[in-house]
């Protein structure tokens, strides 16, 4: 559970920085971008891959600290599954039946 409250607050964090980070990126590309387009030093289509540029610059650290989670959600479960295999086994013919065996 502890592991999960801090993906889920890490995961707060990341979309905050990269979708703020992409929607300022996005205003600031199509304020410039408008303006080079009404001064004729950029086409339409030049405008539109930039705002579309814009806004997938900073997914992929988005991407990354999700990748980052999952990494570690995986090494948290292999623990477990090292705890279960390294319980100790009773030897053969040690283990004795419940008293109200049908």
């Amino acid at each position: 559970m502890k592991v999960l409250t801090m993906q889920l607050l890490s995961t707060v964090v990341m979309d905050t920085v990269a979708y703020g980070g992409a929607a300022c990126g996005i205003v600031i590309a199509l304020n410039n971008a408008l303006n080079n387009l009404r001064q004729g030093q950029v086409s339409r289509q030049g405008a539109i891959i930039l705002i579309l540029l814009a806004a997938s610059y900073f997914l992929p650290m988005r991407q990354l600290g999700s990748y980052f989670h999952i990494g570690m959600n995986g090494m948290k479960a292999s623990d477990h599954i090292f705890a279960f295999l390294d319980l100790p086994e009773k030897a053969a013919g040690q283990t004795s039946l419940p008293k109200k065996w049908p």
